[in-house]
């Protein structure tokens, strides 16, 4: 146990205890304003710039050691420990100065308008179905990516998923928050959505593999604590967690983590024949009625939301690449596949393309170059180890069974294709095929081969859908083992989509009509098959496209794709940035099997009918942003110095000018060792 899990007296408080003492409090504070939460969130600030969380209990470095990276006295690792900070605290800070913003409008007489409110509630276009609010500009923490909510009234499922969006602990019961093992900062921000936005009083249980983040979350999150609204304790095993969950006057249960975690978590809960769902939600506390009491003294009913990942699906848009527009793209895709070791929810896992011929000028050799460029970012860009527990063996399980699916289907076709006496077409290419892509440059704490990325390349055949009409889809096995399943870890599935005559390299004249409606054809079947269980889960896609490429393909895959958040030439990371900002991060409405959770973080503004967040990029001929070269050490330092801590221009140029002074001071007096001011590590 943490000193936060005491009594004022010193002593040591166990779950149960701890429990009960935050479901009385929730009494009070289910009821409290939005300017009270508003006051909290200020003094949450206030800690935040204090500084005193950046360095508590030496966090940077054992998350460094957790994700395996070099040691600590290793530039790399300092480089990589002042990037994992000052992407901490800006993620913090955003939803913050977002939630302070947004209290402040929805509580003053006075109109507080800021250039975010005005670009949702005032900027507004139709697109289609969808009233498309926006854009915002992100400015400075995200330069060219801007982001705009598309909202639809009659979308299929948004009814019951605007449920479990308002779902909170009923009054007299207290909230559990299950810690995430990959990224640092999201059970923050996910304790900060209960308790600011939820108003609920909440116990965050850390998870096993970040038992640190105790002593940065302390600082940060002290005025929680000292209202009485939080309380964290350690994990304890499965026994301990189990208990927990099933805890009578445990109200409401918010997890970040995986499809397998979730489910064990609501079978828990369901144990305690408490747990309920969508079919059941009009017995669920929601924002507007959870004070209604029960019949107990604590909760009938107990509901669980989460947000998962999914099989990340980037859709290639066909046209006239530049050789620029092809080799940023690439690298975009490459630094999504193996940020993090590719232990992400939001990790690039499927790259949806055309099959050579399926669209006019989209041949054999520009499919084959742009798969090229693809392979040479993944062997260029620094291979980090795939830390997370089970991602390679999950990788070596995905590529056996792929291959294993591939030759059972080619075999029974084979079988079939004799008994009606039919050869197989000279030259056709085999349902799915392995690569691994050797990397070119890795930490010295990587593995050759185990955390280098897999590359599987499938074609899809045609068969008959509900409706007797054809479309495209991978073989039933085959899309088990690759698609409808989440890698979360060094895995690339590359899915063609379509296909060509004779390989797509004869020599014809196709009139632009017949292109554009080959054009529209493949976006539909791409859209289509995106949407399908063929690919798990709703999280977060992305939409590659060159310029030439007309608009209007670009806004039928903005539309079309089923996901809540939808990334435009750049990485759906940014959709998570953008939530901070105002936007929404969690499943899209129709994910009725919750494979990518349930429930949703954002929307600080109250837009109404929201389905998706769509994030758009600048043009990949010329991108803002190069994700793949972080910028030096000393540079997010200083980030953190001006963006995180400075309350001001006049306090952000003092501190920049002791920066700058102390830390040349340093270079002749410290030398190479030792800690520098104002650093990570």
């Amino acid at each position: 146990m943490h000193p936060v899990a005491t009594t004022d007296d010193g002593s040591v408080l166990g779950n149960d205890a701890l429990i009960t003492l935050l479901a009385t409090r929730s009494k009070s504070f289910s009821t409290s304003s939005l300017a009270e939460r508003g006051s909290l969130a200020k003094q949450c600030l206030d800690a935040l710039r204090s500084d005193g969380w950046s360095t508590a209990g030496n966090w940077v470095s054992e998350a460094s050691k957790v994700d395996k990276l070099p040691p600590a006295s290793d530039p790399e690792t300092k480089n990589l420990g002042a990037a994992m900070r000052f992407i901490f605290g800006s993620a913090v800070k955003s939803w913050l100065d977002t939630f302070v913003a947004a209290a402040a409008a929805a509580t003053t007489t006075t109109t507080t308008i800021t250039t975010t409110t005005t670009a949702l509630h005032s900027t507004t276009r139709q697109e289609g179905q969808f009233t498309v609010h926006g854009p915002v500009v992100v400015g400075m923490s995200a330069p060219g990516i801007s982001f705009e909510l598309y909202a639809d009234a009659q979308e299929q499922g948004r009814e019951a998923a605007e449920a479990s969006y308002g779902e909170r602990a009923a009054a007299g019961t207290a909230s559990v928050v299950l810690g995430a093992g990959n990224q640092c900062f999201l059970s923050l921000i996910d304790v900060l959505e209960r308790v600011l936005v939820h108003s609920e009083c909440v116990l965050l249980k850390h998870h096993p593999l970040r038992p640190f983040l105790v002593a940065p979350y302390a600082v940060i999150l002290a005025p929680l604590v000292a209202a009485g609204v939080l309380r964290m304790v350690l994990d304890e095993g499965v026994p301990a967690t189990t208990a927990l969950l099933q805890h009578p006057a445990v109200g409401h249960v918010h997890v970040t983590g995986s499809e397998a975690t979730f489910h064990a978590v609501r079978s828990a809960v369901a144990a305690s024949s408490r747990v309920k769902w969508q079919h059941q939600q009009e017995q669920c506390s929601s924002s507007s009625s959870s004070s209604s009491s029960s019949s107990s003294s604590y909760a009938s009913v107990c509901g669980v939301t989460g947000e998962l990942g999914c099989a990340t699906p980037w859709v290639v848009v066909p046209g006239a690449w530049s050789e620029a527009e092809m080799t940023n793209a690439a690298k975009l895709l490459a630094t999504a596949k193996k940020a993090n070791g590719g232990c992400n929810c939001l990790s690039a896992q499927v790259l949806v393309v055309p099959a050579a011929g399926s669209v006019c000028g989209w041949r054999a050799e520009q499919l084959e170059a742009f798969l090229a460029a693809v392979e040479q970012q993944l062997a260029a860009l620094r291979t980090a180890p795939s830390y997370y527990p089970g991602s390679v063996q999950r990788k070596v399980k995905m590529v056996a069974d792929a291959e294993a699916a591939a030759a059972a289907a080619e075999a029974a076709a084979a079988a079939a294709a004799a008994k009606k006496k039919k050869k197989k077409k000279k030259g056709s290419a085999a349902l799915a095929s392995v690569k691994v892509v050797a990397g070119e440059n890795r930490m010295p704490t990587a593995t050759e081969g185990e955390d280098d990325v897999a590359i599987i390349r499938c074609r899809t055949i045609k068969t008959n859908n509900s409706k007797n009409t054809k479309q495209w889809r991978l073989s039933k096995n085959i899309a088990a083992a690759t698609t409808a399943t989440e890698a979360f870890g060094p895995v690339l599935v590359v899915v063609e989509i379509g296909g060509g005559g004779g390989g797509g390299n004869e020599e014809v004249e196709e009139e632009e009509e017949e292109e554009e409606q080959q054009l529209e054809a493949y976006l539909e079947q791409a859209v289509e098959w995106a949407n399908s269980e063929d690919v798990c889960g709703s999280l977060s896609c992305s939409v590659l496209s060159p310029a030439a490429a007309p608009l209007a393909a670009v806004e039928v895959c903005a539309s079309g794709l089923r996901f809540g958040t939808v990334a435009v030439n750049t990485w759906s990371v940014f959709g998570y940035t953008c939530m901070a900002l105002g936007a929404t991060w969690g499943a899209h409405p129709s994910d009725s099997a919750h494979r990518s959770g349930r429930g949703r973080l954002g929307n600080a503004f109250g837009i109404k009918d929201v389905v998706k967040t769509v994030v758009r990029g600048s043009p990949l001929a010329k991108p803002e942003l190069d994700l793949a070269t972080p910028p030096p050490t000393a540079v997010f330092d200083l980030l953190h110095q001006l963006a995180i801590l400075s309350t001001g221009y006049g306090v952000g140029f003092l501190r920049f000018l002791l920066f700058v002074v102390v830390r040349t001071l340093q270079l002749f007096y410290v030398g190479a060792s030792g800690r520098r001011y104002g650093a990570a590590i």
